[in-house]
């Protein structure tokens, strides 16, 4: 029997297991090996291997040390790719070298996890095997890498055209081809297998020394993948203003913005944590590291934090690994612990009745997110999906009050900034962005019904659904954007741009008002915005700015937003690409929109509800939506509202108005 194969570990000594695979000449023999105790004090020379473990319900018997064990098939296959011809290996595998039925033996060696990993003198990643032409897929990457290290070595020489005929070279050859197009969509395969979704992989890639990544017969060093994603990165901001070619629909909105990929961020912290770049960024707290990754893919809930213990930095957050205890328990002492020693709410953004539970529902208290979310279920409700979620700041620089926590009650400091009255409409399902009709409906409701009110903040009411529709994190909500830099305003006025082009050439009267305006030589946006708004100004000399008027503001106004120079371009594919990119990211989950009665307007969970209250509290960089349940509040989760993201409620307490309470929240 297996359970006998284990011999018991010292809980206090800093043993682990390893197991020597045993060579074959013959790929298709079983697999035969030897299980050895060994310490992290003076380790042997020993690989580790990183894979996902697969259908636990579908395995294979191996042979180890004498007795029969069942493993998965991919782990069958990841020992066979990995059996030398003649000579033993010495091997890490999760599933072999612990007693997964010993659950304190299970604590003690995950809380090992990281040492293991780092001990050894090169993780091997499996991917799996070959399929979907995945030969094609690493064969692009290799190409990729060289082109990359070329035009680094020829810049870093002063060689400018040099350089930049490598980049138009990798453009030409790689992107302009169709016979590529089998190449990237093997490539997009690659990225969507199962192993970059899988939680322990974090841990298990970013502290590694060495890592070789291996898919089916081929091998790759991750420095390739990394100099791969880099020189994607310099040929996509060199086609941006134009199309991809053939391969347009064979690369996936993750590859295309390479940050969000699992990979990326894989490899940016193991070069972190390898001291190989001095500019990755700082050091990584359990708090930032579970939440970013809440996403990722976890056989056993509780992992979703114990699988990251061992690359939290800061480590100033005392968890241990305690499979005894309920992902409830385990969810609600992560969440009560950031409060205790962190004294931080952003967590609060992961958390409410407005974000579907996975079943069976947990117990646990409207403050604490639920980390069994899916990719899905984790854009639900929350906007950290929005480029740079940094610029959110509703309470500014202010620190969190807390009164009281315990594993069911948060009283901490708050202020009710408004009151929810009314509740347009909301997504459909999860995933699903508005359409026309839908979008169209919120902007009667909005700028047509109230066309001659200002928004709270001076602005007008078509810059503030604007805003709102991106939700726009670019500067304080009373007038100009605050750009951080060119870029960040070169984006805003695209997004601009792309919003007008993408709804107004949609509607009816479309095509009759640009029929109106085409003598006036006008943009192409200008003439789309003019058509969604119903109104074209009379007069012989209309320009850009004078159709804009009703968005930009009156040219008297000091809260006027500022046009750039104007741009005679009929359509623009970036405006639309990058617009259409943000509605994804804004509306990836069914979210309502809102009025309140102070004349705000907002987007938030799905089941809203009128009397909701708008809260910004300090420690969290959103509002949030509180629910009053009898003498408490129930989270009902993060929101956008425009006028509230930057501190402005903050500045207008310290004015003297509203005032701060204390909010009991269960």
């Amino acid at each position: 029997m297996a359970s006998n194969l284990y011999e018991s570990i010292d809980q206090h000594s800093r043993d682990i297991r390893l197991v020597k695979l045993h060579p074959s000449i013959q790929q298709s023999s079983a697999i035969s090996c030897t299980l050895l105790r060994e310490s992290l004090e003076n380790p042997p020379t020993y690989s580790a291997l990183s894979y996902v473990w697969g259908d636990i319900r579908d395995t294979v018997p191996l042979t180890v040390s004498g007795y029969e064990l069942h493993v998965t098939k991919n782990l069958q296959a990841a020992l066979k790719r990995l059996r030398q011809p003649e000579n033993t290996l010495l091997l890490w595998v999760d599933s072999i070298c612990i007693n997964q039925s010993n659950i304190p033996e299970r604590n003690h060696q995950v809380g090992q996890m990281r040492d293991i990993y780092r001990s050894a003198v090169k993780v091997l990643v499996w991917l799996g095997e070959e399929r979907d032409n995945s030969v094609q897929g690493m064969q692009l990457v290799e190409a990729l890498s060289k082109d990359y290290l070329l035009y680094e070595r020829l810049d870093g020489q002063g060689n400018k055209p040099g350089a930049e005929s490598v980049l138009e070279y990798s453009i030409s050859s790689l992107l302009g081809q169709h016979d590529n197009v089998r190449g990237w969509k093997a490539l997009n395969s690659i990225l969507e297998r199962p192993y970059w979704r899988r939680v322990w992989v974090y841990q298990e890639f970013v502290v590694a020394r060495d890592i070789v990544i291996m898919c089916g017969p081929q091998q790759m060093s991750s420095a390739a993948f990394a100099h791969a994603f880099l020189q994607w990165d310099k040929m996509k901001r060199a086609v941006l203003a134009t199309d991809l070619g053939p391969i347009q629909d064979s690369i996936n909105s993750e590859f295309l913005d390479g940050s969000e990929a699992p990979m990326i961020k894989f490899i940016s912290h193991q070069l972190y944590l390898s001291g190989n770049y001095d500019n990755i960024g700082p050091g990584y707290d359990l708090p930032s590291l579970v939440l970013s990754s809440v996403h990722l893919n976890s056989t056993d809930p509780r992992d979703k934090v114990f699988a990251l213990l061992g690359v939290d930095d800061v480590r100033d957050i005392p968890i241990e690994p305690k499979y005894e205890q309920s992902p409830a328990e385990i969810y609600t002492d992560f969440a009560w612990k950031i409060v205790k020693y962190k004294r931080e709410l952003d967590f609060l953004c992961y958390a409410g009745i407005g974000v579907p539970q996975a079943l069976p529902m947990l117990d646990i208290p409207s403050w604490v997110p639920d980390l069994r979310m899916d990719e899905v279920r984790c854009r639900y409700n929350n906007f950290q999906t929005v480029p740079r979620p940094s610029k959110y700041s509703a309470s500014g620089q202010s620190e969190a009050v807390i009164h009281f926590v315990d594993n069911r009650v948060l009283k901490v400091s708050g202020i009710i900034a408004a009151s929810i009255s009314q509740v347009v409409g909301a997504g459909d399902v999860v995933g699903v962005a508005p359409d026309w009709a839908k979008i169209n409906s919120w902007r009667v409701a909005t700028c047509q019904d109230q066309r001659d009110a200002a928004y709270p903040t001076g602005v007008t009411m078509w810059q503030a659904f604007f805003r709102t529709m991106i939700a726009d994190g670019s500067g304080h909500g009373g007038g100009p954007a605050d750009f951080v830099d060119t870029n960040d305003a070169e984006d805003f006025y695209d997004l601009a741009r792309g919003f007008m082009l993408w709804w107004g050439v949609g509607c009816p009267n479309y095509q009759q008002t640009a029929q109106v305006l085409q003598e006036h030589n006008l943009s192409g946006f200008a003439a789309a915005f003019a058509a969604w708004d119903g109104s074209v100004p009379d007069g012989e000399s209309l320009t850009d700015e004078t159709l804009l008027e009703p968005f930009l503001g009156r040219q008297d106004s000091v809260k006027r937003l500022p046009w750039p120079e104007k741009e005679i371009v009929s359509i623009n594919n970036t405006w639309l690409t990058k617009y259409w990119q943000r509605h994804q990211d804004v509306f990836a989950g069914g979210k309502a929109y809102f009025f309140t009665q102070n004349g705000f307007i907002g987007l938030g969970p799905h089941n809203l509800q009128r009397d909701d209250v708008i809260c910004v509290i300090p420690g969290c960089g959103m509002p949030v939506v509180l629910r009053a349940v009898k003498a408490h509040y129930e989270l009902v989760g993060s929101c956008y509202v425009y006028g509230m993201m930057k501190g402005e409620i903050m500045k207008a307490t310290r004015d003297g108005m509203p005032k701060d309470q204390v909010l009991e929240i269960w």
